[in-house]
C-alpha cells in the first residue's frame, strides 16, 4: 500500500513523469484514476485517493483517465526490483500464468497457497491476482481494439476475457467506453501512422526516459545468433517460443518509446508476448534513480553522464539464455554465437513462415537431451554441463522465468557441473531480471576498472560495487559499455615512443632448465613488426602475437591488447584470416605456435619448443623461465615457484609475474597452484585452468612426461 502519501501529492502536483507507472491518482468527486503527470487541473488535496496498481484503482469504483491515459504507462520498476513474493507474483501475473493457470497455478509457481499469494498481494499492491489479472486484460483489450481491425469477438478472447459479455462489461467499467467508440477514438489518433502489414500487430511500448535503444539494441545484435535472431538497421528482429505458438518480434527504439511489432500464432499469447519484449529491453527500469545512485560513485560519474538511462537487456527465453551462457563459457563472441547457429541449424524447430533471417526457433532443452555429441561441440566438461543443465531444465528443477526465486535459482545452478557463480550471476541478471549482480571475476569488468584507475583484482572489485546496491547490474553494463572498441590504442602508462630498450643479456645453455635468459628490464617499443594469427581451441578462440624474433603472446578471447606492452600500436591483423599480410618467414614463429598448440590440444604434445620473444624485468623472466620446468600434468606452487628462482620469500611477486605471463600454456602458468591446493588466479578464468588441468590428467597416462623448458629469446 502507499506509506507516504505526502510525497505521492507533491509528485502529482509537480506533473512528475517519473512517477507514472509508481503509483495512480484518483479522484473522488469524479470517480476517475489518473497517472501522476495528467495535465488536467490538479484536484483538491481532500478529494485525492492514492493506490499502488491501476487494478487498486479499479477495484475501488475509479476508471481509467481519457486524457492521460493511465493504463499506457510503463510498469513499475518496484516489480523488478524486489524479490519477494508479491514481486515474483507480480512478475509472473504481467506474463499471463493467471490467465493461463488461474490462482491454483499462480500459487503453485511460487510454492506458496492461494490464500497467502491472496492476502499477500492485497496487502502490498490493494487488489487480488484475479483484479490484478483483470486489469492486464482490459490493457490488452485496448491494444488490440485501436491498432487492429480485428472482430471484437477475436480481440476479446485474445486477451483473455472467457466471454464477450465479460469483455464489453470491463471495457466499459474500466475506460467508460465501449469498444467501438474506443476503436473510432484510436484511428482518429492514428492517422497518419505507418501501415501494419496483413497478420502483424505494431504496438507502442512506453518507456521512461532517458532511453539509451541504441545501446541495448547494439548489444543483443552483438550476440545475435544465425537463424533465431538479426539486426537490420536500428531494428532487432527475432524468433520466441509463447504459451500458444509461435511468434516473431520486431523492436525499433526511439529515445521516448519502442515500436513493436508482432506476429503470433495465437492472439492469446499478446500479454505474455509483450510482458517479454518488455523484459528484453528493460523498459520498465527507472533510469532516473539508477543514474542518480551510480553517479554518486566517483568512477562511474563519468561513465553515466556519458550514457545516461543505459538498460540491462534481458530475455524473452530463461532456458535459452542458460544454454547460450553455457555454449559462451572460454569462448569469444563470435565463437559462441557460431556454436549456438550450429545448434539451430541442426535441433531448432523451423517457422511455418520465415520473416528475413530468423527461420527457427532456438532448441528446446528437451530436444537438446537427444542431441549426439558432435551437436554439441566443445570439450567433454562443457557437454556434460550442457547435458546436465538441458536434462535439468526440461524436467522443471530448475525454472527460469520472472517469477523464480533468484537466491534458491542461483545456489542450484552453482551445484550443476561446469556451472560456476560468473555463468550463474549472467543468467540470475539477464533470465530472472536480478538487477543486483556483478560479475567480480569478468575479464571486461577488470579491464574497465583498470583503466579507471581502480584496483582491478576480483576482491577489490567487489568491494567496489557493494556500494552500488541495489543497481550493481547496471554498474556492471557501464563498465562493460567503457570498454574501447577494437583498433589502436594509446600506449600504457609508463611506455615511451621509439623507445630503444638496452637489454640484459644472458643465453640459455642447452639442458639448464633453471638458467637464466635473455631479458630486457624496459618496455619494449610500441612500433615494430607484429603479426597476429588466431586460432580456435577447445577453450575458446586465442590470438598469438609475435615478431620475426619469436611468439610475443598468447591472448584470450577477450582480452585487450593495451593488456600487454609493446603490441598496443603495433599490430595489423588482416580481417580475412586473421594474420597480417607478410612473408612466411616473418609468420614462422605464430604459425609454429599454432602448429604446436594445436597438437597439445590434440593430446599429441606435450613440450613446446617455439622460440619466444618475451619483454619483461629481470625477476619476471626469472619467473617465467621457472614456469618452463613444471612436468605436464603436474602442479606446483606459487613458493616452490620463488625458490626455485633462489628468491624464497618473493611469493607474492611470483603471484604477480605469473599474472603478467605474455605466453600462458606454452609458459603453463596454469600448473601453479596455492600451497593449499586451492585453483587461485589465471587469466583465461578459474574454469579454463581447471580444465587444462584435467585435460593433461586424462590425456598423461600413468607416466606424466617431463616438459622440457621451451627456446626463450628476449630482445
Amino acid at each position: 500500500m502507499i506509506e507516504d502519501e505526502e510525497r505521492c501529492w507533491r509528485a502529482a502536483q509537480s506533473k512528475d513523469q517519473r512517477f507514472d507507472g509508481w503509483f495512480y491518482t484518483a479522484v473522488i468527486t469524479t470517480g476517475i484514476y489518473c497517472r501522476p503527470s495528467c495535465p488536467a487541473t490538479t484536484p483538491k488535496r481532500a478529494n485525492v485517493r492514492f493506490y499502488p496498481t491501476a487494478a487498486a484503482a479499479q477495484q475501488a469504483g475509479f476508471r481509467a483517465c481519457k486524457r492521460c491515459r493511465p493504463d499506457a504507462t510503463p510498469g513499475s520498476p518496484e516489480w523488478n526490483a524486489r524479490a519477494d513474493l508479491v514481486g515474483r507474483a507480480m512478475r509472473l501475473i504481467a506474463d499471463g500464468v493467471v490467465d493461463r493457470d488461474g490462482v491454483p497455478g499462480l500459487a503453485e509457481r511460487l510454492g506458496y497457497s492461494e490464500r497467502q499469494v491472496h492476502r499477500q498481494l492485497v496487502a502490498e499492491v490493494g487488489a487480488g491476482p484475479l483484479a490484478l489479472a483483470r486489469a492486464q486484460r482490459a490493457r490488452m483489450a485496448r491494444l488490440l481494439i485501436e491498432t487492429t481491425d480485428l472482430p471484437f469477438a477475436e480481440v476479446a478472447f485474445g486477451a483473455g476475457f472467457s466471454s464477450i459479455r465479460q469483455f464489453n462489461d470491463t471495457v466499459l467499467e474500466v475506460f467508460a467506453s465501449t469498444p467501438t467508440e474506443l476503436r473510432a477514438a484510436g484511428r482518429r489518433r492514428a492517422t497518419g501512422s505507418p501501415s501494419t502489414p496483413p497478420g502483424w500487430l505494431t504496438l507502442r511500448l512506453p518507456v521512461r526516459p532517458p532511453f539509451d535503444g541504441a545501446a541495448v539494441i547494439a548489444f543483443l545484435g552483438a550476440r545475435a545468433v544465425a537463424g533465431v535472431e538479426e539486426v537490420q538497421g536500428d531494428t532487432y528482429r527475432r524468433s520466441v517460443q509463447l504459451p500458444g505458438g509461435m511468434g516473431i518480434v520486431e523492436l525499433t527504439a526511439t529515445p521516448d518509446h519502442v515500436r513493436c511489432a508482432l506476429r503470433l500464432d495465437a492472439l492469446s499469447d499478446l500479454a505474455a508476448a509483450v510482458g517479454r519484449c518488455r523484459r528484453l529491453l528493460d523498459l520498465d527500469a527507472d533510469p532516473v534513480a539508477v543514474d542518480e545512485q551510480l553517479s554518486a560513485e566517483p568512477l562511474l560519474a563519468p561513465l553515466v553522464a556519458k550514457r545516461p538511462g543505459l538498460r540491462c537487456p534481458g530475455t524473452v527465453d530463461g532456458n535459452e539464455l542458460a544454454v547460450r551462457a553455457v555454449l559462451g563459457q572460454q569462448v569469444s563472441v563470435a565463437g559462441a554465437r557460431t556454436a549456438a547457429a550450429r545448434l539451430v541449424a541442426g535441433w531448432g524447430e523451423p517457422l511455418a513462415d520465415p520473416t528475413g533471417g530468423v527461420t527457427h526457433l532456438f532448441p528446446t532443452p528437451e530436444s537438446l537431451i537427444s542431441a549426439p555429441d558432435e551437436a554439441l561441440a566443445g570439450p567433454r566438461a562443457r557437454l556434460r554441463a550442457l547435458r546436465t543443465l538441458a536434462t535439468t531444465l526440461a524436467s522443471g528443477a530448475i525454472t527460469l522465468d520472472p517469477g523464480g526465486d533468484r537466491v534458491r535459482t542461483a545456489g542450484q545452478l552453482v551445484s550443476l557441473p561446469g556451472i560456476g557463480p560468473w555463468t550463474a550471476g549472467y543468467i540470475s541478471m539477464r533470465a530472472l531480471g536480478d538487477p543486483d549482480v556483478f560479475l567480480p571475476t569478468d575479464l571486461g569488468v577488470r579491464h574497465a576498472l583498470s583503466a579507471l584507475g581502480a584496483p582491478n583484482d576480483p576482491r577489490s572489485a567487489s568491494r567496489f560495487a557493494d556500494g552500488l546496491r541495489p543497481w550493481r547490474s547496471s554498474a556492471l553494463h557501464h563498465l562493460w559499455a567503457s570498454l574501447p572498441t577494437p583498433g589502436p590504442h594509446p600506449p600504457l602508462p609508463g611506455q615511451t615512443r621509439n623507445r630503444t630498450p638496452r637489454p640484459t643479456t644472458t643465453r640459455v645453455k642447452p639442458g639448464k632448465e633453471d638458467a637464466p635468459v635473455t631479458s630486457t628490464t624496459t618496455p619494449a617499443p610500441v612500433h615494430g613488426r607484429l603479426f597476429a594469427r588466431r586460432i580456435d581451441t577447445p577453450i575458446g578462440r586465442l590470438t598469438l602475437v609475435g615478431s620475426k624474433a619469436g611468439l610475443r603472446a598468447v591472448l584470450w578471447a577477450d582480452e585487450m591488447l593495451p593488456g600487454r606492452p609493446g603490441l598496443a600500436d603495433a599490430l595489423d591483423v588482416d580481417a580475412a584470416d586473421g594474420s597480417r599480410l607478410a612473408g612466411p618467414s616473418d609468420r614462422a614463429a605464430i604459425d609454429a605456435a599454432a602448429t604446436q598448440l594445436t597438437e597439445y590440444f590434440a593430446g599429441a604434445r606435450t613440450t613446446f619448443d617455439v622460440p619466444l620473444d618475451l619483454h619483461g624485468t629481470d625477476f619476471q623472466v626469472a619467473a617465467w623461465q621457472a614456469l618452463a620446468t613444471v612436468p605436464y600434468a603436474t602442479t606446483t606452487s606459487y613458493a616452490d615457484q620463488a625458490a626455485r628462482i633462489g628468491r624464497p620469500k618473493a611469493t607474492r611477486a611470483i603471484g604477480g609475474a605469473n599474472g603478467r605471463n605474455p605466453v600462458p600454456i606454452v609458459l603453463p602458468c596454469h600448473r601453479i597452484i596455492g600451497r593449499d591446493g586451492s585453483l587461485t588466479g589465471f587469466g583465461g578464468g578459474l574454469d579454463t585452468k581447471r580444465y587444462l588441468l584435467d585435460f593433461e590428467r586424462a590425456t598423461s597416462g600413468d607416466q606424466p612426461q617431463r616438459r622440457n623448458p621451451p627456446s626463450l629469446s628476449s630482445t
